[in-house]
């Protein structure tokens, strides 16, 4: 039998022991190796170029990108679509995240799909507008670009790719571009602009990345000459409240939700709990032609909730007829809703909502129609007839069409965060009811502050006014105490987060009921009484 000789064991043993020694001393100086240095990229170096030239362009509820020409002028080249139909005196441009003005369009080109619209400058002091690329010919295929705007929900962005193809009036790419980049530069890499974002061609099945199109930019100077042709003087500069960066915690809406769910289902003793009444302080208010929903990121969770619980209860059941599932992996409507919404949309984004709806009602010559075949029944019917009658369907049409929506605060206009009306179209056709009409509905979004508790501790007086375009008239009302009370207290987790040591004031309610005598004063008809929650 060989033995081992202790000499190479003993060798074997310094050698592991060496190892593990030397072992904390080279992980931690592969740890503590810092770059010697770092090389700018030409995709930064452009990036910080457009972070002071590209800006996010808003049009009522649509929102697209542009860039600056002419820095002196204010002037900003945009797709002309992204104005489209839209309300003119509803246009702003975010010059950065913080920083919202008000802008005027200058020339339209709908045949090209451009525009030009101009914003007060002096308050982008770095402000520059980007180098138009010219020469023949403007790009060749196999080019590198970079398109740069404001996609979907998402800040400034860069993407990079190479020209496709060069047809008369197209430049193609397969830089990505979505929607928001509209408006937005292609630029090469001199940093000079080669053409102004457009649209995107996918297949039906949305596979793959697509090709992009852009509007070669020779055809922009001639719309900035006729912009200056135009020139009306500069823009006042004026700072319009912007949509807040911070979010309400996804976590915390949905144990909040949680807990009004619980108390929503007690059966005793409601009323002194906290949220025992909050779905009866979330309905919809009837403000002329129009319902007005007040929503926040609180009751839009609650109500997602609501709608999805019969389907998580029976998911629930199936779970527990399965034996062995984990509990890491049963379902969790907790675990579905994450802060991911950060950055994919404004679902949690600390504001309140107001969103305008023109109500349906039957049209004239229906009703009367109804009512003459339920009378001729009627009357055959008396005279023995026993014919089977079929009853017209009824005809339905919006009784409103939001043309411009003002919110006051103790009689003070107050601008909006965002909004605007778009159109909606209503297509019914059945036995019962035809309907087939298009008008505008509203979407508003301000501050909660805008509810806030005056500084004495009073609740203020919220009125809103609705310009229907249906009958030219203004319909004005003031907005019930419960439906913007409870928008305000919805947001007491959220500042009990961002602002830890200021006292948050919840407004109380009560139930009041007020009959037809002592609203209609001299009235003395029958009194019937209308009862609902004060904010106090």
């Amino acid at each position: 039998m060989v033995r081992p000789r202790k000499g190479g064991i003993m060798t074997r043993l310094l050698v592991v022991l060496m190892a593990l020694l030397l072992f904390p001393v080279i992980a931690a100086t592969q740890t503590l190796v810092a770059p010697m240095g770092r090389h700018t990229s030409l995709e930064t170096t452009l990036f910080e170029r457009a972070r002071h030239a590209v800006f996010r362009v808003e049009v009522g509820l649509a929102h697209g990108s542009g860039f600056l020409v002419d820095a002196k002028a204010g002037y900003v080249v945009t797709n002309d679509h992204v104005i489209g139909s839209r309300d003119i005196r509803d246009i702003s441009v975010y010059l950065d995240s913080v920083t919202r003005v008000p802008a005027r369009v200058v020339v339209r080109d709908p045949e090209a799909d451009l525009a030009i619209v101009q914003i007060a400058v002096q308050g982008c002091h770095e402000c520059a507008a980007l180098p138009l690329a010219g020469g023949e010919p403007l790009v060749l295929a196999g080019e590198r670009v970079f398109a740069f705007g404001y996609p979907l929900n998402q800040p400034l962005s860069i993407t990079s790719g190479l020209v496709s193809n060069v047809r008369p009036g197209a430049l193609l790419t397969d830089a990505g571009i979505n929607a928001g980049n509209s408006g937005g530069p292609l630029v090469n890499v001199d940093g000079a602009v080669v053409g102004v974002s457009t649209f995107r061609d996918v297949d039906d099945q949305h596979v793959g990345s697509g090709l992009s199109g852009a509007i070669p930019i020779d055809r922009v100077p001639s719309l900035i000459a006729r912009a200056v042709a135009e020139r009306d003087g500069p823009l006042a500069y004026i700072r319009l409240p912007v949509v807040p960066l911070t979010r309400y915690p996804m976590g915390l809406l949905t144990s909040i939700a949680e807990t009004i769910e619980a108390q929503l289902q007690c059966d005793t003793d409601c009323a002194s709990m906290t949220y025992g009444f909050y779905d009866q302080l979330t309905a919809d208010i009837n403000v002329g032609s129009f319902n007005i929903s007040i929503l926040t990121p609180l009751s839009r969770v609650v109500k997602q909730r609501a709608s999805s619980r019969p389907a998580f209860a029976r998911r629930l059941r199936r779970e527990a007829k399965a034996a062995g599932v984990p509990a890491e992996e049963r379902y969790s409507a907790r675990v579905q809703q994450r802060d991911w919404w950060e950055y994919i949309g404004d679902e949690n984004t600390p504001v309140v909502a107001i969103l305008v709806q023109p109500q349906v009602s039957q049209s004239f010559l229906s009703g009367l129609a109804q009512a003459l075949t339920v009378a001729g029944a009627a009357l055959g019917a008396a005279r023995g007839n026993q014919q089977v009658v079929t009853m017209p369907p009824a005809t339905m049409r919006f009784r409103g069409d939001v043309r411009s929506f003002n919110l006051k605060r103790n009689g003070l206009s107050i601008a909006p965060l965002r909004g605007g009306h778009e159109p909606n179209h209503l297509f019914v056709n059945n036995a019962w009811v035809q309907m087939d009409d298009v008008a505008d509905l509203g979407y508003y979004i301000f501050s909660p502050e805008v509810f806030r508790p005056d500084p004495t501790g009073q609740p203020p007086t919220i009125t809103l006014e609705i310009e229907n375009l249906g009958n030219a008239k203004l319909e004005t009302d003031t907005l019930p105490s419960f439906a913007w009370g409870r928008a305000w207290n919805d947001f007491e987790g959220f500042y009990q987060v961002t602002k830890p040591g200021e006292a948050f004031r919840r407004y109380t309610f009560t139930y009041v009921c007020t009959s037809d005598d002592e609203v209609g004063g001299s009235s003395r008809r029958a009194a019937t009484s209308e009862c609902s929650y004060e904010a106090q």
